[in-house]
């Protein structure tokens, strides 16, 4: 009997706020205020024809960081806004009973699709105005996504996706030095911020 193959798809939205780390100011002899606030992702998964598709985001962390205060950055200006991350997306696959031999014993070939959605008002994102022009901040590689094949494109039940290859997905304010140097440049940029959110989308490789 010939068997249906369809092609099985999980999406995961990271919704980007107010993500800073290490950013400290010093207003008028004041306390240092220092917000620490990541990327939060719900847990996600897709029942699919041949198997199920979970993923478990809990240990990714994305921030918007003063590089200047992050080890192993190269960039010593203070107050430079760029993105870091650490930790990953554990992604399993549990194929269901019928499937193929080989998917029971082996798993499927996965990639991760990454997008940035702009939601702000009329389906347009803010923009960052700085030194008198506008940054878009967040795009994705090679225009609209960027595929990653994850396992090398072998079939698998288990893989990641790591911190490191979502930012490396992204451009971040169209590749410019940004820099932050007040709390109120700071909360105007989380605002803005706030339009974005990145699409991460685990397809089967068909």
């Amino acid at each position: 009997m010939k068997k249906l193959t369809t092609i099985i798809a999980l999406a995961l939205i990271v919704t980007i706020g107010s993500v800073y780390a290490g950013w400290t100011y010093f207003q008028g002899g004041a306390t240092g205020a220092d917000a620490r606030t990541s990327l939060s992702m719900s847990t996600v998964s897709y029942d699919g024809t041949k198997g199920t598709i979970t993923a478990d985001t809990t240990a990714l962390t994305i921030l918007v960081d003063d590089m200047s205060t992050v080890e192993g950055s190269d960039i010593t200006t203070k107050y430079t806004a760029g993105l870091r991350g650490a930790g990953d997306i554990k992604i399993q696959f549990t194929a269901k009973d019928g499937a193929d031999a080989t998917v029971q014993s082996n798993g499927i070939k996965m990639k991760a699709i990454i997008s940035v959605e702009k939601v702000g008002a009329e389906g347009t994102a803010r923009k960052y105005n700085y030194n008198g022009q506008d940054y878009e901040i967040l795009s994705a590689k090679n225009e609209n996504s960027f595929e990653i094949t994850l396992n090398e494109g072998n079939a698998t039940k288990n893989t990641t996706i790591t911190a490191t290859q979502i930012i490396d997905a992204l451009i971040f304010c169209e590749g410019a030095d940004i820099l932050l140097p007040t709390k109120a440049d700071n909360d105007t940029f989380a605002a803005a911020m706030s339009d974005y959110k990145i699409h991460i989308d685990i397809e089967e490789i068909a």
